[in-house]
């Protein structure tokens, strides 16, 4: 067993290599995490979700929130104007579980209309059940994120 331990090990530390050299030299975007409440709760400056937009090379608006998730007022999420919203799918009940349910909720909310993210529509879609929490498929998650990450901001 510990032979299967290292070798996971080892493809996580490969995986989140590879992620990092996606992001290497880049600016970091602002980012905002949302999975369709009607309160906003995103991801706060602790836990996994945290560490997961930090190592795919993004910042996250919440940082200052200490807690994994924290409530928020739509006020402050349209002050923080995040660049690049994170779509977070697979919530769970009570949160929007289709991506394209949850790109039309962000769009249909006048508040954040003018927020850099939503106007441009730069979306990062990575579910909860990969990145919201701690997982053995972290690692991957992360990748992903930097992957989608460099496609939205590339675009403009």
């Amino acid at each position: 067993m510990p032979d299967a331990a290292s070798s996971l090990i080892s493809t996580m530390k490969g995986t989140l290599d590879k992620a990092a050299a996606l992001t290497a030299g880049k600016p970091r975007a602002k980012v905002w995490q949302y999975a369709g409440e009607e309160v906003p709760y995103p991801v706060g400056g602790t836990g996994i979700p945290n560490a997961i937009m930090y190592l795919a090379g993004a910042d996250n608006v919440f940082e200052d929130v200490p807690a994994v998730y924290g409530e928020v007022s739509w006020e402050q999420v349209a002050k923080r104007n995040a660049s690049v919203l994170w779509l977070q799918t697979s919530a769970g009940p009570g949160f929007i579980e289709a991506e394209d349910a949850l790109r039309k909720a962000t769009e249909k909310n006048p508040g954040i209309a003018a927020v850099e993210g939503v106007a441009k529509k730069r979306y990062v879609v990575v579910p909860y059940t990969t990145a919201g929490t701690l997982s053995v498929h972290n690692a991957e998650a992360v990748l992903e994120f930097a992957t989608k990450l460099q496609q939205v901001t590339a675009a403009g």
